[in-house]
């Protein structure tokens, strides 16, 4: 099953130039990388935690 969607990514500069780089290398489109990536980080269950520490600081930090 193939799911569609929308999302938006606010990155720094240099990490968007980083993925439009990395997404050249492997003659994905920007959006198709950064599915792979999210996806590699989820079954790796590294990208959970971070979330959650992001989300937990930046409602400590307002």
């Amino acid at each position: 099953m193939k799911l569609s969607g929308k999302f938006v990514l606010r990155m720094h500069p240099t990490l968007h130039e980083k993925l439009i780089t990395h997404a050249q290398k492997t003659a994905l489109s920007l959006n198709e990388t950064c599915l792979e990536l999210i996806n590699q980080g989820l079954e790796n269950q590294k990208l959970i935690p971070l979330i959650r520490n992001y989300r937990f600081s930046s409602f400590q930090s307002n």
